[in-house]
Order: C-alpha cells, then sequence, then structure tokens
C-alpha cells in the first residue's frame, strides 16, 4: 500500500484537538498507508469498515469502535467490501502535561513507548467521553473542557485496560541506544553497514534486532525521520522544494518528490499550498 499520511495537514496552531472531518472512501481502498507519528490518534469509522493494523496487531473497525493509535506506533488502514466513512482526531500527549504526578505515572509512559495502547475498544464510557471531546472541539470557547475531556478519555482508557505495559524484548535493548542516534543524526550519510559498524554488529543480526524493535528497516526509518523533517520544512520555512529536498538529505529532487508523494499522499508543492490554505482558512473561521 502506498503511503497516504496526513493528506488534510493537521497543524494544531494553539488548539488541543484537531480533527479531520468526514472521509469517503471507496471499497477495497487504502484509507492511510504505513506511517507513524509522535501524537495519538483516533479513528472513528461512521460507515463501513477498515481492516486495521497496529504494528503486528489487525483488527476490523465498524461502526461503534474506536480505532486507536500511540504515539510513534506504525499503522495503517485499508476499506472494505463497501463505502466506508471516517473520521481522524489527534492530539499530542505532551501539550497535557501539568501535574507531575499525572506525567510521571500516566503521560511520559505513553510517550516513551512503555505504555500502548490496545488498537480498538467498544467501551460505551470510552465512546461517550470521545463523542464530548469532538464537540467541544467545535468551539474555541470550551477549551478546559477540551482539556478535561482529554483527560477523561485517557483516564477512561487505562481504567478499561485499553492501555497496557509494552513487553521488550532483550533484543529490543540494545537498539534503544540505536534509535537515539539516528534520530540525532539522520541527517548525515549512514547506511545499514555504517550503523552496523558503528555499534558493532553483524549487518543481518542488526537489521534483525531493528526491524524486531521499530517495525522498519533502519533506511526506511531514517527516511521517514526526513520526510517529517521536509514536512516541517514546508510548513515553517520558504525555502524552495529542491534546497529543502537537498537539506534533508535526498540524492535528487525527482526521488524526493516520489518518496514525498508515496508518504504523505500528494506532492511537496501541494502539499504545502493545502497547508497554507488550512492556515488561512483557520485564520478566517
Amino acid at each position: 500500500m502506498k503511503g497516504q499520511k496526513e493528506a488534510t495537514p493537521v497543524i494544531f496552531g494553539e488548539r488541543l484537538v484537531r480533527v479531520i472531518p468526514l472521509q469517503v472512501i471507496p471499497p477495497h481502498t487504502g484509507c492511510f498507508g504505513p506511517h507513524w507519528h509522535e501524537r495519538v490518534e483516533i479513528i472513528r469509522v461512521l460507515e463501513g469498515k477498515i481492516t486495521f493494523t497496529v504494528g503486528e496487531t489487525t483488527v476490523v473497525l465498524r461502526p461503534g469502535t474506536l480505532g486507536i493509535i500511540s504515539p510513534f506506533q506504525v499503522h495503517c488502514g485499508v476499506s472494505g467490501n463497501e463505502q466506508t466513512s471516517f473520521e481522524v482526531t489527534s492530539f499530542d500527549i505532551q501539550k497535557l502535561y501539568s501535574s507531575d504526578q499525572v506525567v510521571r505515572k500516566y503521560l511520559e509512559p505513553l510517550v516513551q513507548q512503555k505504555v500502548v495502547f490496545y488498537p480498538v475498544t467498544d467501551k460505551p464510557e470510552v465512546l461517550h467521553i470521545y463523542e464530548e471531546l469532538v464537540a467541544f472541539n467545535e468551539n474555541d470557547e470550551h477549551f478546559l473542557q477540551i482539556f478535561g475531556a482529554l483527560y477523561s478519555l485517557l483516564g477512561a482508557l487505562h481504567r478499561y485496560g485499553v492501555a497496557y505495559e509494552r513487553v521488550y524484548s532483550k533484543s529490543d535493548e540494545p537498539m534503544n541506544e540505536v534509535i537515539s542516534y539516528i534520530n540525532e543524526h539522520f541527517l548525515e550519510k549512514e547506511t545499514t553497514r555504517t550503523l552496523s559498524d558503528r555499534f558493532g554488529y553483524n549487518v543481518s543480526y542488526f537489521c534483525r534486532c531493528f526491524k524486531r524493535a521499530t517495525g522498519l528497516s533502519a533506511m526506511k526509518y531514517i527516511q521517514i525521520l526526513r520526510l517529517e523533517y521536509a514536512q516541517r520544512l514546508l510548513e515553517s520555512t520558504s525555502d524552495s522544494v529542491s534546497a529543502i529536498a537537498t537539506r534533508c538529505g535526498f540524492t535528487g529532487l525527482s526521488h524526493f518528490t516520489h518518496s514525498f508523494s508515496e508518504h504523505f499522499g500528494q506532492s511537496p508543492s501541494a502539499y504545502r499550498q493545502n497547508m497554507q490554505k488550512t492556515i488561512r482558512n483557520t485564520e478566517e473561521a
């Protein structure tokens, strides 16, 4: 499946929550290709069904269930044999940091991937809180109620067992150092060979361990980081697409354009235009 991550730009600004409204997908179509991001996302199916994969878990989302995506989890979805409509709600865990005890016990473990959400729930209380959250989000004046609803939602996910501690295997632990290094040096010229040598691994063993720890190859992981960085540059600078491609470590404009389009579902130029249009609409609203 081709990546279609965030075909509609998610721009939070001063908002805590961003809801991408109804999207209609034909039967047997990729709703969103494999990708990951740092925020929490919730998928609500309004019509039809989505075969929803998060990490190694695959479930079917139907009306009356919510798909839950924890930070940094690779996920994708495909519509069933009928027309499917759904909405996507996003929020950044770190914007909720306040009480030290709450942050330490409940929020930081999510950001640090020590706790993850099970990818589907049909608990009535969770659904009720989610519907309140979406309703509050329609009016910026309800900021405190939105803030409270987010805490209530996270609390319900913990209460009903939708959140659970992630079990790390021993083979995952050495990869933490590798991942931290890549997160800081993803713009530098690295290959699987140079990374293996840098950390003292056999290449084939390194590849197996990295894939098991992240669900991605090291080169794909680096490419996603570069594309995410390019996305931010398209949003925050007026640099040309060609200059951004070079800055992000791509060997040529065509390679960058193809990779960006495959990952985000649109070209870099189209993404920038849509992002600017969304900002204008938000400012005028």
